[in-house]
Protein backbone atom coordinates (compact mmCIF):
# COMPACT_ATOMS: atom_id res chain seq x y z
CA UNK A 1 0.00 0.00 0.00
CA UNK A 2 1.24 3.47 -0.91
CA UNK A 3 2.07 5.89 1.89
CA UNK A 4 -0.29 8.83 2.32
CA UNK A 5 0.60 12.49 2.19
CA UNK A 6 1.29 13.71 5.73
CA UNK A 7 -1.26 16.50 5.19
CA UNK A 8 -3.98 13.88 4.66
CA UNK A 9 -2.99 12.03 7.84
CA UNK A 10 -2.92 15.35 9.73
CA UNK A 11 -6.41 16.13 8.43
CA UNK A 12 -7.69 12.82 9.76
CA UNK A 13 -6.01 13.39 13.15
CA UNK A 14 -7.56 16.86 13.40
CA UNK A 15 -11.05 15.58 12.58
CA UNK A 16 -10.74 12.66 15.00
CA UNK A 17 -9.47 14.89 17.83
CA UNK A 18 -12.37 17.28 17.27
CA UNK A 19 -14.89 14.41 17.42
CA UNK A 20 -13.31 13.02 20.61
CA UNK A 21 -12.97 16.51 22.14
CA UNK A 22 -9.17 16.25 22.43
CA UNK A 23 -7.35 19.56 22.38
CA UNK A 24 -4.91 19.71 19.50
CA UNK A 25 -2.41 22.40 18.62
CA UNK A 26 0.37 22.25 16.05
CA UNK A 27 2.96 21.07 18.57
CA UNK A 28 0.80 18.14 19.64
CA UNK A 29 -0.13 17.37 16.03
CA UNK A 30 3.57 16.97 15.20
CA UNK A 31 4.08 14.48 18.03
CA UNK A 32 0.98 12.49 17.04
CA UNK A 33 2.31 12.25 13.48
CA UNK A 34 5.63 10.96 14.84
CA UNK A 35 4.05 8.30 17.05
CA UNK A 36 1.67 7.29 14.25
CA UNK A 37 4.57 6.89 11.81
CA UNK A 38 6.43 4.81 14.41
CA UNK A 39 3.42 2.56 14.97
CA UNK A 40 3.04 1.89 11.24
CA UNK A 41 6.76 1.24 10.78
CA UNK A 42 6.76 -1.32 13.60
CA UNK A 43 3.31 -2.92 13.36
CA UNK A 44 2.72 -2.78 9.61
CA UNK A 45 6.32 -2.61 8.38
CA UNK A 46 5.51 0.38 6.18
CA UNK A 47 5.43 4.16 6.31
CA UNK A 48 2.15 5.83 7.11
CA UNK A 49 3.15 8.97 5.21
CA UNK A 50 5.74 9.90 2.60
CA UNK A 51 7.33 12.98 4.16
CA UNK A 52 10.41 12.95 6.38
CA UNK A 53 10.25 13.79 10.08
CA UNK A 54 12.87 16.26 11.32
CA UNK A 55 14.42 16.69 14.77
CA UNK A 56 13.65 20.18 16.04
CA UNK A 57 14.26 21.78 19.43
CA UNK A 58 10.77 20.79 20.56
CA UNK A 59 11.03 17.27 19.17
CA UNK A 60 9.81 15.58 15.99
CA UNK A 61 8.25 17.76 13.27
CA UNK A 62 6.92 17.11 9.77
CA UNK A 63 7.87 20.49 8.22
CA UNK A 64 5.26 20.34 5.44
CA UNK A 65 2.46 19.97 8.00
CA UNK A 66 4.01 22.38 10.49
CA UNK A 67 4.01 25.19 7.94
CA UNK A 68 0.37 24.60 7.00
CA UNK A 69 -0.74 25.02 10.63
CA UNK A 70 1.89 27.40 12.07
CA UNK A 71 -0.51 30.35 11.89
CA UNK A 72 -2.45 28.74 14.76
CA UNK A 73 0.48 29.20 17.11
CA UNK A 74 -0.44 27.46 20.37
CA UNK A 75 -4.18 27.69 19.65
CA UNK A 76 -6.41 24.68 19.15
CA UNK A 77 -6.77 23.45 15.55
CA UNK A 78 -10.40 22.57 14.92
CA UNK A 79 -10.48 21.70 11.23
CA UNK A 80 -8.06 20.77 8.45
CA UNK A 81 -6.89 23.70 6.35
CA UNK A 82 -8.52 24.09 2.97
CA UNK A 83 -5.89 23.89 0.27
CA UNK A 84 -6.19 25.37 -3.19
CA UNK A 85 -4.41 24.59 -6.41
CA UNK A 86 -4.11 27.24 -9.11
CA UNK A 87 -4.75 25.85 -12.59
CA UNK A 88 -3.72 27.84 -15.67
CA UNK A 89 -5.26 27.19 -19.07
CA UNK A 90 -3.61 27.74 -22.46
CA UNK A 91 -4.83 31.36 -22.57
CA UNK A 92 -3.05 32.14 -19.31
CA UNK A 93 -6.30 32.38 -17.39
CA UNK A 94 -6.51 30.60 -14.09
CA UNK A 95 -8.99 29.09 -11.72
CA UNK A 96 -8.79 27.68 -8.22
CA UNK A 97 -9.42 24.05 -7.45
CA UNK A 98 -9.82 22.59 -3.96
CA UNK A 99 -7.22 19.98 -3.14
CA UNK A 100 -9.03 17.03 -1.64
CA UNK A 101 -7.23 15.18 1.14
CA UNK A 102 -6.67 11.48 0.56
CA UNK A 103 -9.10 9.14 2.28
CA UNK A 104 -7.46 7.03 4.99
CA UNK A 105 -8.44 3.35 4.76
CA UNK A 106 -10.66 1.91 7.54
CA UNK A 107 -7.85 -0.45 8.65
CA UNK A 108 -5.38 2.42 8.88
CA UNK A 109 -7.92 4.54 10.76
CA UNK A 110 -8.17 1.81 13.42
CA UNK A 111 -4.43 1.92 14.04
CA UNK A 112 -4.38 5.73 13.97
CA UNK A 113 -7.25 5.88 16.46
CA UNK A 114 -5.28 3.71 18.92
CA UNK A 115 -2.27 6.01 18.66
CA UNK A 116 -4.36 9.18 19.00
CA UNK A 117 -6.33 7.80 21.96
CA UNK A 118 -3.08 6.96 23.76
CA UNK A 119 -1.17 10.21 23.15
CA UNK A 120 -3.77 12.96 22.64
CA UNK A 121 -4.67 13.14 26.38
CA UNK A 122 -1.12 14.34 27.13
CA UNK A 123 -0.40 18.04 26.92
CA UNK A 124 2.01 19.09 24.16
CA UNK A 125 4.97 19.65 26.48
CA UNK A 126 4.56 16.25 28.11
CA UNK A 127 4.85 14.82 24.60
CA UNK A 128 7.91 16.98 23.92
CA UNK A 129 9.54 15.65 27.09
CA UNK A 130 8.67 12.07 26.14
CA UNK A 131 10.24 12.40 22.69
CA UNK A 132 13.32 14.10 24.16
CA UNK A 133 13.92 10.94 26.22
CA UNK A 134 14.24 8.83 23.07
CA UNK A 135 17.85 7.99 22.26
CA UNK A 136 17.20 8.72 18.57
CA UNK A 137 16.54 12.38 19.50
CA UNK A 138 19.21 12.54 22.21
CA UNK A 139 22.00 11.44 19.87
CA UNK A 140 21.52 14.66 17.87
CA UNK A 141 20.56 16.89 20.81
CA UNK A 142 23.74 19.00 20.73
CA UNK A 143 23.44 19.66 16.98
CA UNK A 144 19.78 20.57 17.39
CA UNK A 145 20.38 22.88 20.36
CA UNK A 146 23.26 24.53 18.47
CA UNK A 147 20.77 25.50 15.77
CA UNK A 148 21.53 22.91 13.10
CA UNK A 149 18.46 22.63 10.93
CA UNK A 150 17.00 19.77 8.89
CA UNK A 151 18.38 17.01 11.12
CA UNK A 152 16.24 14.13 9.92
CA UNK A 153 14.92 10.96 11.47
CA UNK A 154 15.27 7.95 9.23
CA UNK A 155 12.42 5.46 9.11
CA UNK A 156 15.01 2.79 9.88
CA UNK A 157 16.09 4.41 13.15
CA UNK A 158 12.46 5.02 14.18
CA UNK A 159 11.56 1.37 13.46
CA UNK A 160 14.64 0.06 15.30
CA UNK A 161 14.10 2.28 18.35
CA UNK A 162 10.43 1.42 18.79
CA UNK A 163 11.08 -2.27 18.08
CA UNK A 164 13.68 -2.19 20.87
CA UNK A 165 11.33 -0.28 23.23
CA UNK A 166 7.81 -1.47 22.35
CA UNK A 167 6.35 -0.04 25.58
CA UNK A 168 6.93 3.41 24.07
CA UNK A 169 4.12 2.64 21.60
CA UNK A 170 0.49 1.58 21.96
Amino acid sequence: MKAYLADSVAGYIIDYCREKKYELNNLKLQKLLYYAQAKFLVAKNRSLFQETIEKWKLGPVVPEVYHIYKSYGAKNIISPEKRLEIIFDKKGEFKFKNIILEEISPEDKQVLNMVIDKYAPFNPFELVNMTHEHEIWKKDEEKIKDGKIAVKYSNKEIREFFSKYPKELV
